[in-house]
């Protein structure tokens, strides 16, 4: 009796203390535990009774003789107070280095938990070396971009002087090439998603290649948009008329069906009087059997017709799944192949401004006219909190948090690039 009125007394007391020793924190002082972070429980004045687990990608964290808990969202002290709340009363056995058992009941504020390691950082794009950077409380923006090896000139782009003007050159033009590609990709899935060949061009300036090639880009993605098109609604347009041909057949069934019901309840009607006659002795059995047959005969043809109303109303329903199913069997490889360019846009952009900068770095084959200008340099951060991800635009002094994807970009200025006059090479801009 004793030791439950202790056990009582100890959880009142720890609820009690969570309660009053608590102050709520804002949620920029909070940091909520998410999927890989690290955690480590204790007990006090127990030696080697340290337990350490990682979140699990469900959220969970379970720790050997103190249970499963749900950690994801939750603060380290939101936390550590339910884990203390859940072992209150459990009997921990634990042996001293002669040998001897000993057994203590929890009280749940002998219990600690700690964040031992949280989620790496990563960082990508115009960095020195892109990748995992370890977290530490307190690392801000600039010292992530310091771990990756600083700011890259040429965004990874070797700009070794063994490289030839002609080399790099190649792969300027590859990459833009590839780029205006991927941009009129781009419209030609907009275009064939909105059903419309004639949607509005994308800028000539959005891309890094001459107008005419680009308007010759675009005019080969709407005749693709025009045939595509063509071809889906020639694919409507028989499944159009065949779901059409049967609604005919089954209001022109269901006419009939009408009629032959109408029939039978005249033929019932017959053979009700003919049989009536008959106890009065007024007909003859052959004309009972006569009633009798054409009755049977207008229920077969009754029977016959709900049949074949029944299994053109089945092949409607069939066409009509087949009419969505031609529609999202259009629809999921452009918005696939939509998902997969608009990244690559991205990274064209990012390796364009590489290239660009090996150029101009190089000095082989290449000079830059006009002072150097400096690079607009853009630090975007992806977070996720609480369930939802965002990303947003940060600075050298932000502090960042567990789990934070930073991508740098370098910009250069839209710059002028000319072959040595020895090459006789016509001027070319580069934007």
């Amino acid at each position: 009796m004793t030791m439950y009125k202790h056990l009582i007394c100890s959880l009142l007391a720890f609820i009690a203390a969570t309660v009053l020793s608590t102050s709520p924190l804002s949620a920029e002082q909070e940091y909520l535990l998410q999927p890989g972070d690290q955690l480590t429980v204790s007990i006090s004045g127990l030696l080697d009774s340290t337990a350490t687990a990682t979140v699990q990608a469900d959220g969970r964290v379970i720790f050997p003789h103190f249970g499963d808990f749900q950690a994801m969202g939750k603060s380290r002290e939101e936390l550590q107070r339910i884990i203390g709340l859940a072992s209150i009363g459990k009997i921990i056995s634990f042996y001293t280095p002669v040998g001897d058992r000993f057994e203590i009941a929890l009280t749940g504020d002998d219990v600690f938990l700690d964040v031992s390691g949280y989620r790496p950082i990563y960082v990508t794009g115009d960095v020195g070396q892109s990748g995992e950077i370890k977290y530490f409380p307190g690392i801000t923006l600039r010292m992530a971009v310091a771990g990756a090896g600083g700011l890259s000139g040429t965004g990874g782009v070797s700009d070794s002087a063994m490289l030839r003007a002609p080399d790099l050159r190649s792969r300027w033009e590859t990459l833009t090439i590839d780029h205006a590609n991927a941009v009129a990709s781009l419209w030609r899935v907009n275009a064939a998603l909105a059903n419309d060949p004639d949607l509005e061009f994308p800028e000539a300036t959005s891309v890094y290649i001459d107008e005419a090639s680009f308007e010759e880009l675009l005019a080969d993605a709407r005749r693709e948009v025009t045939q595509l098109l063509q071809e889906k609604n020639r694919r409507k347009s028989h499944l159009d008329t065949r779901f059409e041909t049967l609604e005919q057949r089954i209001e022109l069934l269901s006419r009939a069906l009408e009629n032959q019901r109408h029939a039978l309840a005249i033929e019932e009607e017959d053979l009700a009087r003919m049989e009536q006659l008959g106890e009065r002795g007024l007909t003859s059995r052959a004309g009972i059997s006569n009633a009798r047959q054409a009755l049977l005969g207008v229920s077969t043809s009754v029977l016959d017709v709900e049949g074949r109303l029944a299994q053109l109303i089945l092949d409607r329903d069939e066409l009509l799944q087949e009419i969505d199913t031609t529609q999202l069997q259009f629809e999921q490889p452009l918005l696939s192949e939509r998902a997969s360019i608009v990244p690559s846009l991205w990274s064209f952009r990012s390796r364009i401004n590489a290239a660009r900068e090996a150029l101009l770095l190089n000095g082989v084959a290449v000079q830059v006219a006009g002072q150097e200008e400096e690079p607009d340099i853009t630090y975007k951060v992806a977070r996720r909190e609480g369930g939802t991800s965002f990303v947003f635009r940060a600075e050298l002094d932000t502090l960042l948090s567990p789990g934070d994807v930073l991508n740098v970009e370098v910009i250069y200025p839209d710059r002028t690039m000319q072959q040595s006059a020895e090459e006789g090479v016509p001027r070319q801009t580069t934007q």
